[in-house]
C-alpha cells in the first residue's frame, strides 16, 4: 500500500491561497513548514511517525544501540508471544528505577550518554542461555605478549564473579595481546555472540576479540572501536565488546561439533598502564518487536520510504517531496507554518485569524488521533514484608 503523503507543492499552495503568504518568498514558506514540524514533534507522536524494527536482546545485557532515525522509544514486545501470558509486557521508566530494578518487571529506557541515546533493555527471560566461556579466577590458562608483560588475578577491581584478571601494558610496539585456553561445547554457536568485558585504563585505537577450536581454526569480529551498544570505549571503567559467531570472519576452519579451546584478546594503541579482563560468555539472543518513533517524516521524490526529517537540506529543497502523514497533519503544519509567517506583517488581525485556524486544525488532529508518546512509569512503593520499613519507599 502507498505511503500517506502531502505533497511540499500542495502544502505551499494551500498556504498561497493567503494574500499575505502569497508575498513571502517560497524558501522562508518552507522554512517556516520545516519549523513547525520541528515544533509539533516536540510536543506530540503520532501514528505516522511510528516505525517498527527488531532488536537482539541478550542476558545481563543492558544497553544497546538505537536505530539510526530513532527519535523517541515507543513499545518493546516479544516476537513470540503466543497470548497474553506469554507477553514480555516491559515498562517504560525512568533511568534511576531501570537501573535500581526494584521489582520483577521486565524494563526499558533510554540512556543517555555523552549526549548519545542508547536503549536500556532490562529482559528477565528464563529461555536464553548464557553460557561462561572462561571466568577471571586464575592465570594457569593465560599466556601475555607483545606490550602485555605479566598478568595477575585482582580481587578488588572486576564485574561479575570474584575477580578479574590485571594485565600490565608497557607500551612500546602498541599491540599487547592476551592468550588463553578454554574448554567449550556449544553446537548452537552460531545463535550466539561472544561476549567479553575489559577494564580499560586508557582508550586503545581498537581491540580485536577471536574464538575458536584452536589458534588456526577461529572466528573474529575485527578491530572493534566501539562497545557492544555502540558507546564508545571508556577509560577508567568497564566495557562490554561483542561480536556475532554467525557473522564473524572465520580463519581456518570451525568445527562446532568439537570443543572450543581458543580465546585471544588483542589491543591496539594501547597505553601503558593497568588493564582487567572479565568473565567471557556465549549468550543466546531472543528477537524482539521494537517500536519507536522515527525522526524521518519526509518522503524524497521518486522514492517509497520517508529518509529526511526535514524538506530543506544545505538550504535546497524538491516541492516534489512528500509529507507523511493524514490530511488534518498537513493542514496543521501548514496553519502552523502560516502562523510563524504572519509574524513578519504588520496585520494583528492576520496573526488572530491564523491563531484560530491552526487550533482548530489542532483540535481537529487531536479527536481523531491522540498524542501516542509513552508515560514513564515508576513505583512510589515496594512492600515486602514489613510495609512501615522505608526500605520499601521508591
Amino acid at each position: 500500500m502507498a505511503i500517506i503523503s502531502t505533497p511540499l507543492s500542495t502544502i505551499l499552495n494551500r498556504m498561497n491561497r493567503y494574500n499575505f503568504a502569497a508575498n513571502i518568498e517560497e524558501q522562508y514558506k518552507v522554512y517556516d513548514i520545516d519549523e513547525a514540524i520541528r515544533s509539533l514533534k516536540r510536543n506530540t507522536t503520532l501514528p505516522w511517525c511510528i516505525k517498527k524494527g527488531t532488536l537482539k536482546v541478550f542476558p545481563d545485557v543492558l544497553t544497546y544501540p538505537v536505530a539510526s532515525d530513532h527519535d523517541e522509544l515507543i513499545y518493546l514486545e516479544s516476537t513470540k508471544k503466543t497470548g497474553f501470558s506469554t507477553a514480555a509486557r516491559f515498562k517504560y521508566t525512568s533511568l534511576q528505577q531501570f537501573f535500581e530494578d526494584p521489582d520483577n518487571r521486565n524494563n526499558m529506557a533510554e540512556i543517555w550518554d555523552n549526549g548519545v541515546r542508547y536503549l536500556g533493555v532490562r529482559y528477565k527471560s528464563n529461555d536464553l542461555s548464557n553460557l561462561l566461556v572462561k571466568d577471571a579466577s586464575n592465570t594457569d590458562d593465560f599466556t601475555v605478549s607483545g606490550d602485555a608483560t605479566a598478568i595477575a588475578v585482582d580481587t578488588v577491581n572486576y564485574e561479575g564473579g570474584n575477580s578479574s584478571l590485571k594485565v600490565t601494558v608497557v607500551a612500546d610496539t602498541l599491540i599487547a595481546n592476551v592468550e588463553n585456553t578454554c574448554a567449550v561445547n556449544d553446537t548452537n554457536y552460531l545463535k550466539k555472540y561472544y561476549f567479553r568485558s575489559v577494564y580499560l585504563s586508557a582508550v586503545p585505537t581498537s581491540i580485536e576479540l577471536r574464538f575458536g577450536n584452536d589458534s588456526s581454526n577461529y572466528m573474529t569480529g575485527g578491530s572493534l572501536t566501539t562497545q557492544f551498544s555502540g558507546q564508545a570505549f571508556k577509560a577508567n571503567d568497564w566495557n562490554l565488546l561483542a561480536f556475532d559467531l554467525n557473522d564473524a570472519t572465520t580463519v581456518g576452519t570451525i568445527d562446532g561439533t568439537a570443543m572450543f579451546t581458543y580465546e585471544y584478546l588483542k589491543m591496539n594503541g594501547a597505553a601503558s598502564g593497568f588493564y582487567n579482563i572479565g568473565n567471557s560468555y556465549l549468550k543466546a539472543w531472543e528477537l524482539l518487536d521494537y517500536w519507536y518513533a522515527s525522526t524521518d517524516l519526509i518522503v524524497l521524490n521518486g522514492s517509497s520510504n520517508p529518509t529526511k526529517s526535514q524538506f530543506i537540506n544545505d538550504d535546497a529543497y524538491d516541492i516534489s517531496d512528500e509529507l507523511v502523514g493524514d490530511q488534518e497533519w498537513a493542514d496543521v503544519i501548514g496553519f502552523e507554518a502560516m502562523l510563524s509567517s504572519s509574524t513578519d506583517v504588520e496585520n494583528s488581525l492576520i496573526y488572530k485569524i491564523m491563531n484560530a485556524k491552526a487550533n482548530k486544525a489542532w483540535q481537529a488532529l487531536y479527536e481523531k488521533y491522540p498524542d501516542m508518546s509513552p508515560v514513564i512509569i515508576t513505583n512510589r512503593w515496594i512492600f515486602g514484608f514489613n510495609s512501615n520499613d522505608d526500605n520499601n519507599t521508591y
